[in-house]
């Protein structure tokens, strides 16, 4: 996977990664906490029971809000299947070439029309949590998405203040394959700013040990 160096604060100033979560409403609790899960992990999401007002001209809406999103997350179940308006959200998604993350909610509601040919993250044993990493993780598999992703695991590792989540954040770093000079200085940056990594020897060790693993990039000499 090969992506163009940009400077940190173009990043910064980038909308967040949107994603439009395509799901029946007897699933809406388990999306409503994936998608707290994801906006806890720095990307934005589009519920359509979460974000449309009653009566509200809703169609124009949802349009806006697939052709805006990155990607489209499709919380696979027997009601899903059996809804008309959930496989019309999956189809516009195709049309407008968007990313498609099946979410198989159960073992029996495997990916259909559109999204067969896609691989889905069996989530039925899975939290909340662990179905917006593994979203995470997906979406870090795209040329066009990954180093923006890539920027929020190193700014995380500077903010984030608990062992569990930094350890969390690390494992996103391992999975990297490579990084430039200039991450690898931010990744140290990072690490040197958060006060729980420097009192953690143990955890500034692993988190070490995972940059020295990765691939380093060679960045286009600048004119």
């Amino acid at each position: 996977m090969h992506t163009a160096h940009r400077d940190s604060s173009e990043l910064e100033q980038r909308p967040p990664i949107k994603i439009f979560l395509s799901y029946a409403t007897e699933d809406k609790i388990v999306v409503r906490e994936t998608a707290v899960a994801l906006s806890d992990l720095g990307l934005a999401t589009f519920l359509a029971l979460r974000d449309f007002r009653p009566a509200a001209e809703w169609l124009p809406r949802l349009e806006h809000e697939l052709t805006t999103s990155d990607a489209l997350a499709a919380f696979l179940s027997p009601a899903f299947r059996a809804s008309a308006w959930a496989d019309q959200e999956v189809g516009y998604a195709v049309a407008k070439k968007k990313k498609l993350l099946p979410i198989q909610l159960d073992l029996v509601s495997v990916p259909h029309g559109f999204i067969e040919p896609y691989q889905a993250i069996l989530a039925s044993e899975m939290t909340s949590r662990d179905i917006a990493v593994s979203i995470f993780d997906s979406l870090s598999d795209y040329d066009d998405t990954s180093l923006y992703l890539k920027y929020l695991v190193i700014s995380r590792l500077g903010s984030q203040r608990s062992e569990g989540s930094l350890r969390m954040w690390a494992e996103r770093l391992a999975r990297l394959p490579e990084l430039s000079d200039t991450e690898r200085k931010a990744v140290s940056a990072a690490l040197d700013a958060n006060s729980m990594i420097a009192t953690d020897p143990v955890l500034r060790t692993d988190i070490v040990t995972i940059i020295r693993r990765l691939r380093t990039r060679i960045e286009p000499e600048t004119l």
